[in-house]
């Protein structure tokens, strides 16, 4: 079952813990999107690192 904060076209691996498309799809909208969760409220600023 994919994490929350995963966008639905993705599964959570259980060795890298990283996504992996389950569907095709737009992949520079998908990683704009999960950039854009990165911002939230109560975060003031970011750094590149939080960022990426």
């Amino acid at each position: 079952m994919p994490s929350p904060s995963l966008p639905s076209s993705c599964r959570q691996t259980r060795q890298t813990g990283l996504c992996v498309r389950t569907t095709p799809g737009s992949q520079s909208l998908e990683r704009g999107l999960n950039i854009m969760t990165a911002f939230r409220p109560g975060v003031d600023l970011l750094t590149h690192t939080d960022i990426a």
